[in-house]
């Protein structure tokens, strides 16, 4: 047995004796205790293991969103280069045919100078 007065003076001026049973309940609550600490420190760690996955999908993320911006940019630079080619080819078959049937088409010269 063990005394709890120095604890409770204050509160109860006669001193108080824990039984068995009552140290029983204590050692049980002490188990429960430490079960529950060690599962919240096992938490912590999990939850800083998410946190850690989290950062690096959101730097894949953002690193795989620069790579597709990039891809888009040089499909519409290699659309635009086809449309211009697509352009250039048709004035050069429309001067040619021009050409073949004897007739002078001015337009077509000034817009293959500036292609």
């Amino acid at each position: 047995m063990f005394s709890l007065s120095p604890l409770y003076a204050p509160l109860c001026p006669q001193p108080v004796e824990i039984s068995g049973a009552i140290e029983e309940e204590f050692t049980v609550a002490r188990l429960y205790i430490s079960k529950i600490k060690s599962e919240v420190k096992s938490m912590v760690k999990r939850c800083r293991q998410l946190e850690n996955m989290q950062l690096e999908c959101h730097r894949k993320m953002e690193e795989t969103g620069r790579e597709l911006s990039s891809c888009q940019l040089l499909i519409s630079q290699v659309r635009v280069e086809r449309r211009g080619t697509g352009i250039y080819h048709l004035l050069l078959f429309v001067m040619a045919v021009t050409l073949y049937v004897g007739f002078k088409f001015p337009v077509c010269a000034v817009y293959v100078g500036k292609a």
